[in-house]
């Protein structure tokens, strides 16, 4: 069976993070955020949304603007919510510029709380939970998105939805797994249906196989040459928890027992070895780089 790979003797590089997005948070911030107004960024009076960081809302309009089709005319309409979050990258809100007028926002929603267990749960992509809601039940909802002027912007009192750094990289990795997810074609994705549910029903039981599941921190698929060649070599990486909950050569052996079950059809087939298994640390950068990443719970073209 494969090995794990040999443990890398380089340390973990250090993360480095821009000053511009992030926000020492006032000792006001307790748990609901605070109005930006009295800030003490360092900001252009003229210029408020220079203020703003994603993740931040406001509650001062519940306007949500969309077009929809009525009495066979397409017209726009504005739908109730709870509030707006801006979802622009901190850096294209604060340079401006011709062509840079304007940025995103999603709607806060009240949800009820089988709903926000799911996104809890990270079972669904369509919503993200801010450090700094205005109440639990009211999340992000990002499957709606419309654009704001920045001078519109400006006028409202921003609330900070979000003021750790870790809670920051969480919401940006929410919206990637929202619109960053790879399309994988539809014979792959039909080849890894039943070990996906294996997954998703194993994943919190407390036996063996939900120890396994839950130790391997993200799975990604390398497809030989590319995605589009006449013959596709498949390889699986598994990337495992530096403190796996249950032995690797359990782990190895339940990889080696589903992928024994795996039918690829044309043009697929599975590498030779079909997977590999390590730490962040011990697999190559070439399978970091080149492979795309494997949302369990919502691979793309799966049809609930």
């Amino acid at each position: 069976m494969p090995k794990s790979l040999p443990q890398a003797e380089a340390g973990v590089p250090a993360e480095a993070s821009l000053a511009s997005d992030v926000i020492a948070p006032s000792p006001a911030v307790a748990a609901a955020g605070v109005a930006s107004n009295e800030q003490e960024d360092q900001t252009d009076s003229e210029q408020p949304h220079l203020a703003w960081r994603q993740g931040d809302y406001t509650v001062d309009t519940r306007d949500f603007v969309c077009l929809i089709v009525e009495d066979d005319q397409i017209q726009a309409v504005a739908k109730d919510v709870e509030g707006l979050v801006v979802v622009t990258q901190t850096c294209d809100i604060v340079n401006d510029g011709p062509g840079r007028e304007d940025v995103v926002v999603c709607p806060l929603v009240k949800v009820d709380s089988d709903l926000l267990k799911a996104v809890e749960k990270g079972t669904t992509p369509t919503f993200a939970i801010l450090e700094h809601s205005p109440t639990s039940d009211i999340i992000v909802d990002l499957s709606r998105m419309m654009s704001v002027k920045k001078s519109v912007l400006g006028r409202w009192s921003r609330v900070e939805g979000i003021t750790s750094v870790d809670r920051r990289e969480k919401f940006a990795n929410d919206l990637e797994r929202k619109y960053g997810r790879f399309a994988f074609p539809d014979e792959f994705v039909a080849a890894l249906r039943k070990w996906r549910g294996r997954i998703i029903q194993k994943h919190e039981k407390d036996s063996d196989h939900g120890k396994i599941y839950r130790s391997i921190e993200q799975i990604r698929v390398v497809a030989s040459p590319h995605w589009d060649a006449e013959e596709v070599e498949i390889t699986l990486v598994f990337f495992v928890s530096k403190k796996p909950l249950i032995e690797l050569s359990k782990i190895h052996a339940e990889i080696e027992e589903q992928i024994g079950k795996i039918q690829f059809s044309k043009p697929f087939l599975s590498a030779d070895p079909p997977y590999m298994l390590g730490t962040l640390e011990q697999i190559p950068a070439f399978y970091i780089y080149y492979g795309q990443l494997i949302d369990v719970m919502f691979l793309s073209g799966i049809d609930d």
